[in-house]
């Protein structure tokens, strides 16, 4: 590099770090953690286990789960990256109220601190399923991790559905149970990647969350001609949200309802805490072990 090239990339940096202050030039993305996905251990939990051995190792393996989840939460709570609360800003019976569930994994009540991880989660993952539905390679960039398996996979099916001429539409329906909770986070692990010599107001950590889902949903699918190729349903539950819109509507004069499935994933989320407006993009997709039962 010439010293013209050099005083100009010193000029771009010291020009980034005026329109952004928190800006880390240093920043460097990081490997998938070690998320776990914890059995169940419980005689009649379902889950299979050779010996007792195996069943003792797989306690400990929750246990070890839970402690390194915790350890990530102290973390985030130190560096103020719990999404959508400011425990800065908690003061007296209000900050212990919100302090009790630090030790809580699986809950979803409101006032849970990751209450606000789980619903975005849960919103980069539906917008994930309607950017395959409507073949947008745009938003699946923002919503899964680039040059990953996962991403890849949703690439070969984008380009496979795009040779059939076929059209898709995909709707997430109402639960039959109203108390039915979408995400569950199952493991989280945080480490701090940005080094800039300002600290972002919402701390420099990674965040990784092994998240459950948990949805009901429906695929419709037409052909050239609009015909249907799903089979019919009738009294479908409640649609919730939809990958419907306008740029198909042109194409499908009349829909016709398929039927709804349960359906449970697994996938590792994650977040640069310092970039605001950066989505919670999808790392990786996990499947269970065979013969074993996840909590």
């Amino acid at each position: 590099m010439d010293q013209a090239a050099l005083v100009r990339n010193i000029e771009t940096i010291q020009a980034t770090y005026q329109d952004d202050p928190y800006h880390d030039i240093w920043a460097q993305n990081v490997p998938v953690m070690d998320l776990e996905l914890p059995y169940r251990t419980a005689v009649w939990g379902g889950s299979k286990y050779f010996s007792l051995g195996e069943r003792i190792k797989q306690i400990i393996t929750n246990r070890r789960n839970w402690l390194k989840s915790s350890f990530a939460k102290v973390m985030m709570w130190s560096n103020n990256s719990f999404p959508g609360l400011d425990l800065w800003d908690f003061r007296g019976i209000k900050y212990w109220i919100y302090t009790l569930p630090l030790e809580v994994m699986r809950s979803t009540r409101s006032t849970y601190w990751l209450e606000g991880l789980r619903k975005e989660a849960f919103e980069s993952y539906c917008q994930v399923q309607k950017a395959i539905a409507r073949n947008d390679s745009g938003l699946v960039e923002v919503y899964a991790s680039a040059k990953t398996p996962y991403h890849h996979d949703i690439k070969r099916l984008m380009a496979k559905s795009r040779g059939s001429g076929c059209a898709y539409v995909w709707n997430l329906h109402a639960p039959p149970n109203p108390k039915h909770t979408h995400t569950t986070i199952l493991s989280i692990r945080a480490s701090p990647t940005h080094l800039g010599p300002r600290e972002p107001p919402e701390g420099r950590l990674t965040v990784q969350a092994l998240v459950k889902v948990q949805t009901y949903q429906s695929l419709e699918i037409y052909d050239r001609h609009a015909k249907p190729l799903h089979e019919a349903a009738e009294n479908t539950p409640p649609v919730l949200t939809t990958s419907y819109s306008a740029s198909n509507q042109r194409f499908i004069k009349q829909r016709t309802s398929a039927p709804v499935n349960e359906v449970t994933e697994y996938f590792v989320f994650e977040k640069k805490m310092y970039m605001p407006t950066m989505k919670w993009v999808i790392r990786e997709r996990l499947y269970p072990a065979e013969d074993r039962v996840p909590v």
